[in-house]
């Protein structure tokens, strides 16, 4: 059954701020008092709250927190992550800045086991220049746990000399961790839901870097009713590159390998989800993998999404598509992406290009996916169904052919393409 998807996309980008250390020359000592109803849950009502956080505690914020541009260290690490639920009540934490690597991990949460729920994050500045594996992202770094109904917008901007990158302005890295389940029938995905990111991500890279609007790379996660309005600007000088508008590297075949134990479909979902991204992407290293949704996808579900999307690739072995740049074992069902694409290959390199996909794989499937390409690039893949401006400007083809019968998903749907029309040149 469709739900209510309500497109508000904003095609702002993120405050670049001044950050000072507004804590770092004084020590204060704060208590946090526990909540009348729950004795277990601990009231954060200031600054001088925060900063007293354990990592394995339950927070309740009571109210909106201005950081007046400090100088923020992430809460949770590999080795203590943040295990509690910090339940944010709607409150918004505003203006803090990142330019420490902090042990690999760059967020308002560095590292996360526990829930995150109804939280605000505005006016963050990430500038981190790391040499080491890294995990980036406005919110959290490195997640196993689950974000409901969170909102961050900021910019976030990595130089990573000597390692790989996984950024994303919501988080970096999230994951289920399927090592700690006995059994197939154990498995339960971890799920970002209601989540919305906004701003500019910048990644210059060593190794292989995995970027995306929302999350850098999703395994085994479920995405429902999440969102992202973002800048990409990306390069890789030795290895892979991923880049999607919504998740640079998405994957979802735990189950699809366990499929004669369960009794469930055997693949991760992707549901009632969209990107609107402006992408540029430089790949110097072995590949890279574009696309307004996803980078890469495998063994994944797509249902009920929609992306816009304005790439721009140059460099050595290119794939690229509207929706997904390369499509492993995919199902799509009722999608449509709307993008224009231009691609600079280097001499003599492989590129492959589509309007859904830049390249599937035997067995994936895009026959639920409905794209319009406006670009000089001509698709040398094909897959899924092309439709016209008309279609995409009329309330009744997006009922007909896609079954959206709830009027804010395609009257939304209508207004951002019209909004953010394609440049003529």
């Amino acid at each position: 059954m469709k739900k209510l998807f309500v497109l508000l996309f904003v095609l702002g980008l993120g405050l670049a701020l001044l950050g000072c250390d507004l804590f770092g020359t004084t020590t204060t000592t704060v208590t946090t008092t526990t909540t009348a109803d729950d004795p277990n849950v601990y009231d954060i009502a200031n600054a001088a709250d925060l900063l007293a956080m354990d990592p394995w505690k339950n927070y309740r914020l009571t109210a909106d927190i201005d950081l007046a541009g400090a100088e923020w260290t992430p809460i949770g690490t590999d080795t203590a992550p943040y295990s509690g639920t910090f339940e944010g009540q709607n409150h918004t934490i505003s203006d803090f800045t990142i330019t420490r690597s902090n042990d690999g991990y760059a967020g308002f949460f560095g590292y996360v086991t526990g829930d995150i729920k109804n939280l605000r994050l505005t006016d963050v500045t990430v500038n981190v220049n790391p040499n080491r594996a890294f995990y980036a992202g406005l919110l959290v770094g490195y997640l196993t746990g689950n974000l409901t109904n969170i909102q961050v917008n900021g910019t976030l901007t990595v130089n990573n000399a000597a390692g790989s990158t996984y950024a994303g302005l919501l988080a970096g890295f999230a994951t289920t961790p399927v090592e700690q389940m006995d059994v197939p029938t154990d498995f339960i995905e971890s799920v970002l839901r209601g989540c919305r990111a906004e701003g500019r991500l910048t990644v210059a890279t060593k190794l292989f870097g995995y970027v995306g609007g929302l999350v850098g790379k999703t395994f085994n996660v479920e995405l429902n009713d999440c969102r992202s309005t973002a800048s990409l600007t990306a390069s890789a000088e030795t290895d892979r590159l991923y880049v999607g508008g919504l998740v640079g590297h998405n994957y979802g075949g735990y189950l699809a390998g366990h499929a004669d134990a369960i009794e469930r479909d055997p693949f991760v979902l992707t549901e009632r989800c969209a990107a609107v991204s402006k992408i540029s992407v430089v790949s110097r290293g072995t590949k890279a993998l574009v696309g307004g949704l996803f980078g890469y996808d495998g063994l994944g579900h797509l249902e009920d999404c929609f992306a816009y999307s304005e790439i721009t690739a140059a460099g050595a072995l290119l794939s690229v598509g509207g929706l997904v740049g390369e499509s492993w074992t995919q199902t799509v069902l009722d999608s449509v992406v709307k993008s224009v694409v231009a691609i600079t290959p280097s001499e003599g390199q492989t590129v492959t290009y589509g309007g859904v996909a830049g390249f599937f794989e035997d067995s994936a499937t895009a026959q639920g996916a409905r794209f319009l390409t406006q670009s000089a690039t001509v698709p040398t893949v094909t897959g899924g169904t092309a439709v016209t401006a008309e279609n995409l400007a009329s309330a009744t083809w997006y009922q007909t052919a896609l079954g959206w019968n709830d009027s804010a998903w395609y009257d939304s749907a209508i207004a951002v393409l019209d909004q953010y029309s394609y440049p003529t040149e």
